[in-house]
């Protein structure tokens, strides 16, 4: 089995959201948990963008699903309007 995620693509996104990709596997355990397919332009793969709590905060998880299981591309805290829709959603 392979990384879960680029470890380049960890750094950068450690550097710019404070978050290791690997904690997009703790927001995946979300029970309430909304996933939604990546559709705003081609990258080849099909990719998948989810909105998830973990401890009272909202994440945002950017992923894709190869044959060695779950890939993690960006992992971050939800925007103010992804945290309300991850509200919404689970009223």
């Amino acid at each position: 089995m392979g990384e879960p995620f680029d470890p380049v693509k960890n750094l950068l996104n450690r550097r710019k959201h404070g978050l290791d990709l690997s904690f997009g596997a703790e927001v995946l355990r979300d029970r309430n948990l909304i996933e939604m397919p990546d559709l705003s332009m081609d990258y080849g793969e099909e990719r998948f963008n989810a909105l998830g709590m973990v401890n009272g905060k909202v994440y945002a998880v950017t992923y894709t699903e190869r044959a060695e299981g779950i890939r993690f591309i960006s992992v971050r805290e939800a925007d103010k309007r992804e945290a309300a829709h991850y509200f919404k959603a689970n009223s």
